[in-house]
């Protein structure tokens, strides 16, 4: 069974009037934004939490604010923009949604950072968590390190995970990938939401293969609420605002979908993702 590798060594940016996104690896940047929006629609597994956020309308610190989720949309067969004819994506998306208004109306104090990471080591043969917790996924240490990484500030400067988390999800020994997409707040973005989009290497219509894993892969998922530095190109070299720390897995499969019963029974040798450095991305689309 071939391996999934991807060498990724930077990070495709792409911006439309609706909505920010960014997209990583070959397979979801060609796909153009209505069949990747219409596969959303209807997507095959989904799974969502809710995050602590801020009011980022008024200027930095601001002040909290409810209503902040990620979610995970898993939809199989997206015809394959830069594909061979016939050929297809499982792609899977990422998604940051603050309360109406908050992003396209967001102050220019702020910057804002999405980290996703994956590993072998966050793969589960059923349903993860259904709120987010990382507990029992992730060991106390580590978690505790991402918190302060983003409290600090640490985690918008460096784009990179603190040693006991690399080493704990075994990504300095290619069993993993991590992207960091950054972005300052003010923008011409019209949405409240801001994705992230990850396609499979192209297959034949009808290979579950791919959807397989990618139902079975729970993603680490970090959000910074940092200030913007002078120039609103990067975060200030302060501490930040206390972020969130996440772990998605769409394990919401709906009707008439593949569930994990179902998957196939997929050796963990066959699924290895190589990241050949972190890729890092500093978007000034919105």
């Amino acid at each position: 069974m071939k391996s999934n590798i991807f060498l990724i060594t930077s990070l495709l940016s792409l911006c439309s009037a609706d909505a920010s996104a960014d997209f990583f690896d070959n397979g979801a940047e060609g796909i153009s934004n209505s069949d990747w929006n219409l596969a959303m629609r209807s997507a095959n597994a989904t799974g969502s939490a809710s995050i602590p956020g801020y009011n980022i309308r008024k200027k930095y610190p601001g002040e909290k604010s409810d209503n902040w989720t990620v979610s995970i949309s898993i939809a199989s067969d997206i015809p394959g923009g830069n594909s061979a004819s016939g050929k297809f994506v499982t792609g899977t998306q990422i998604e940051w949604n603050g309360p109406p208004g908050v992003i396209s109306g967001a102050d220019s104090s702020w910057f804002l950072c999405r980290n996703v990471y994956s590993s072998l080591k966050l793969k589960q043969s059923g349903a993860g968590p259904t709120n987010g917790s990382c507990s029992g996924l992730l060991s106390d240490g580590c978690l505790s390190a991402l918190q302060k990484s983003l409290e600090a500030g640490t985690q918008c400067q460096t784009n990179s995970l603190p040693s006991d988390c690399v080493d704990e999800l075994e990504l300095d020994n290619g069993q993993g990938f991590g992207l960091t997409s950054a972005h300052p707040a003010k923008s011409s973005n019209t949405s409240d939401s801001f994705q992230i989009r990850h396609g499979n290497e192209n297959h034949g219509r009808g290979n579950f293969t791919a959807y397989d894993a990618a139902i079975r892969q729970v993603w680490l998922v970090m959000t910074g609420f940092a200030q913007a530095g002078n120039d609103s190109a990067s975060p200030r070299g302060s501490a930040g605002q206390p972020g969130s720390v996440a772990c998605l897995q769409a394990n919401q499969v709906q009707n008439n979908s593949r569930d994990f019963k179902n998957a196939a029974n997929i050796a963990s040798s066959s699924l290895v993702q190589v990241l050949i450095g972190i890729a890092v991305a500093v978007s000034l689309c919105w």
